[in-house]
């Protein structure tokens, strides 16, 4: 299987859309490992989404995966029916809006996800 690649910690906060301490925190409890690569520490992209519960991400979307994920918070801004983040924290809350859960404290929303179910909600 070809791999996708992998991300330093910085990177890997900028997609989870948190601090790198926050981002260091979720991939010590995910027990993710580091790539045997010299230098700073890499994860694979593999791993990342498998721990946002992805088992299995074709290469087709790839490019798409390693979006930055949206907060709760954030997505009213993308509404074209301009509906409050309340509404949206409540979508995501009762799963309408498909999230992920990187700890207790962080969800994240899939951009390419959400772009799909926008129009159902």
């Amino acid at each position: 299987m070809e791999e996708a690649g992998s991300a330093r910690v910085s990177r890997i906060a900028d997609h989870w859309n948190v601090c790198e301490n926050t981002a260091r925190e979720i991939i010590d409890e995910g027990n993710l490992r580091p790539t045997k690569e010299s230098g700073w520490k890499r994860y694979l992209w593999q791993d990342i989404w498998r721990l946002e519960g992805e088992v299995f991400v074709t290469r087709r979307y790839w490019r798409d995966y390693r979006e930055p994920l949206l907060k709760p918070s954030e997505l009213h801004r993308e509404d074209p029916e301009k509906r409050s983040a309340r509404t949206f924290r409540r979508y995501v809350e009762r799963g309408a809006i498909p999230s992920i859960d990187l700890s207790p404290t962080v969800r994240r929303v899939r951009r390419c996800v959400f772009d799909i179910v926008i129009h159902h909600v």
